[in-house]
């Protein structure tokens, strides 16, 4: 256990997730009591967020915030696995919500949930207003963890996060950029599915950990929704540009179909960011060329 800042305890599901990581370490650098629990043996607590037990855990640490980021790793093994990823992503937080308003409802929620819920944009940038019509499994379920999340009584902030990136990203889960970094540097082709040209909206996971710290410094939980992105476009020949500029010996990107990931009528996506912006006095300290300056400064850890 780690020195308890301001009596407050904090516990993570998924914290050693690449997010989940980022954020443990800062919270435990700013002096909070911090717990992780999932099914990886790397959690402090090993536990299916199903299980029975998790009313006795929740009951022995009396969190006062609740990140959830253990829902939904990926749109391919959302497509692949759907019955895992609805147990995972639906009924984990089902489960979750009913134990943390049986003994402990004055707990805070934070939700890591993601822009998939737009599906495709209508306008761009995309606000929290936007029509909510997600196209893939994923999607899906992060709309119907939010839906549940909506009904219960507890104070809560649902972040829809954009495609994050940084250094100790599982390529083989999620993470285009990651991917694209792991061909080149084994000197091989990077795959882009359908459009070099899809707008992204990437942002670098240090700026994400310091918007989720200043909400839990600030106990920001509204009952609300926001974005949480770059809030800049970014297309993904702008990516491989940069890239290339640190592999400039490796071979040309190859692009490939597929409809898992898009189709001819996306464009792509990027957020607006005004409201988590304006609310908590927070902004991008990274771009994507100088997150990927960081990201590449040690590349063992890519």
């Amino acid at each position: 256990m780690h020195k308890v800042k301001d009596n407050k305890s904090i516990l993570i599901t998924g914290g050693s997730g690449f997010i989940g990581k980022a954020v443990k370490e800062a919270l435990i650098d700013l002096s909070y009591d911090v717990c992780t629990i999932g099914r990886s043996k790397k959690e402090d607590i090993c536990l299916d967020l199903n299980s029975e037990k998790l009313s006795d855990v929740i009951k022995q640490f009396l969190p006062n915030i609740v990140c959830h980021f253990a829902s939904g790793s990926s749109v391919t093994r959302a497509e692949e696995k759907k019955e895992e990823e609805e147990k995972d992503t639906v009924l984990a937080t089902k489960h979750l919500l009913d134990v943390l308003l049986s003994v402990n409802p004055n707990t805070k929620l934070l939700y890591l949930s993601s822009q998939a819920v737009y599906g495709l944009p209508t306008y761009l940038p995309v606000d929290e207003k936007h029509p909510l019509k997600p196209i893939n499994f994923y999607g899906r379920n992060k709309l119907k963890a939010e839906e549940l999340i909506i009904k219960s009584s507890l104070d809560y902030l649902i972040m829809r996060v954009s495609s994050v990136f940084g250094e100790k990203q599982d390529y083989k889960k999620s993470g285009v950029i990651v991917k694209f970094v792991n061909k080149l540097k084994s000197n091989k082709s990077p795959v882009v599915f359908n459009n070099i040209d899809l707008i992204c909206d990437f942002i670098y996971v240090y700026d994400l950990v310091s918007a989720i710290v200043k909400i839990i410094e600030l106990e920001y939980f509204p009952k609300e929704i926001v974005n949480l992105g770059s809030g800049q476009q970014t297309t993904l020949q702008d990516v491989l540009n940069i890239l290339y500029k640190y592999f400039p010996h490796a071979p040309e990107p190859v692009i490939e179909k597929s409809e898992l990931y898009t189709n001819e009528n996306n464009k792509g996506i990027y957020l607006d960011i005004s409201k988590i912006k304006n609310s908590i006095d927070w902004n991008i300290q990274y771009n994507v060329e100088k997150g990927l300056k960081h990201m590449l400064g040690n590349l063992s850890h890519v």
